[in-house]
């Protein structure tokens, strides 16, 4: 328990945005960053696919930077050429958050019954009682998965808003939909709704990793681009940010800005399976 919670407490005080040399994780199977060379196509392409820092907004950006990359491929492909005409990494980015809030803001204006109403079924007892039970087991894996993801061997940098957005996006999305699918569950009296409810949260979750899977499994040479000419290990990592904040104050500012909001995500995502564990109890109870 001691060596568990000295866990917390060192990574409580790292910065989500950046690596940290002491503690690399090494998906990538790089023993020496002069041997990147060595790294296969695949490797790469899963790095970046990983990577929390590389999301929609950064995709984007990447296609609105790089426009010429369109016109070296044989075979035109589409989601290539129209994620920057019809900007689908965007539309995939506010078509979360919009259906995340929608979904949210009718149950709460239809829910009329209170914090604790007594009135639900036997079997909608027991939907609650599994869902928070399971939400309590992966919580330990959300927690693994940000802590992998946070010290990776080499990631992007950290040096633009777009990468911030989509770090914060990445962990703060998914604590979000965890939390908003309990309530779902809570608040909805059918089983089947309650079903349909935590499948679709579920849904939304994953649309933005599944467009990046979908995307660089047609055009794996792009994730190479992106992680031969991007990425760079934690060194490099940390000189381009402090390069970064010399030369813009206000991004200098955002930096700043950004240090409570992400160390109250890890708070939260400390104390989720805490809430999710409450949960197992005081939903069936009062459900």
């Amino acid at each position: 328990m001691r060596y568990f919670l000295n866990h917390l407490r060192k990574s409580f005080k790292e910065d989500i945005l950046m690596t940290s040399p002491n503690r690399q994780v090494d998906p990538e199977g790089v023993k020496d960053l002069e041997e990147q060379c060595k790294v296969s196509k695949e490797d790469k392409v899963s790095a970046v696919v990983n990577d929390p820092k590389f999301g929609m907004l950064t995709l984007f950006h990447y296609h609105w930077m790089h426009p010429e990359r369109a016109k070296e491929y044989s075979i035109t492909y589409c989601t290539h050429v129209f994620s920057l005409l019809s900007a689908l990494p965007l539309l995939v980015f506010t078509s979360q958050w919009m259906m995340w809030f929608a979904l949210v803001l009718y149950q709460m204006k239809s829910y009329t019954q209170g914090n604790c109403p007594m009135t639900g079924s036997t079997e909608g007892k027991m939907i609650m009682f599994g869902v928070s039970a399971v939400y309590f087991v992966r919580s330990f894996f959300l927690w693994d998965n940000l802590i992998t993801r946070m010290h990776m061997k080499r990631s992007m940098p950290a040096i633009s808003l777009t990468v911030i957005l989509d770090t914060f996006h990445e962990f703060g999305f998914n604590v979000l939909v965890y939390g908003a699918n309990l309530m779902l569950v809570f608040i909805q009296p059918s089983v089947p709704e309650m079903i349909m409810n935590s499948l679709a949260m579920e849904f939304l979750m994953q649309l933005d990793n599944e467009f990046k899977s979908m995307y660089f499994d047609y055009l794996p040479d792009i994730a190479e681009d992106i992680y031969d000419n991007l990425f760079q290990p934690y060194e490099k990592h940390q000189a381009l940010v402090e390069e970064a904040c010399n030369g813009s104050r206000i991004f200098k500012w955002i930096r700043c800005l950004t240090v409570v909001p992400f160390k109250l995500l890890m708070m939260t995502l400390m104390l989720f399976p805490v809430m999710c564990f409450v949960f197992m109890f005081y939903s069936p109870i009062c459900k």
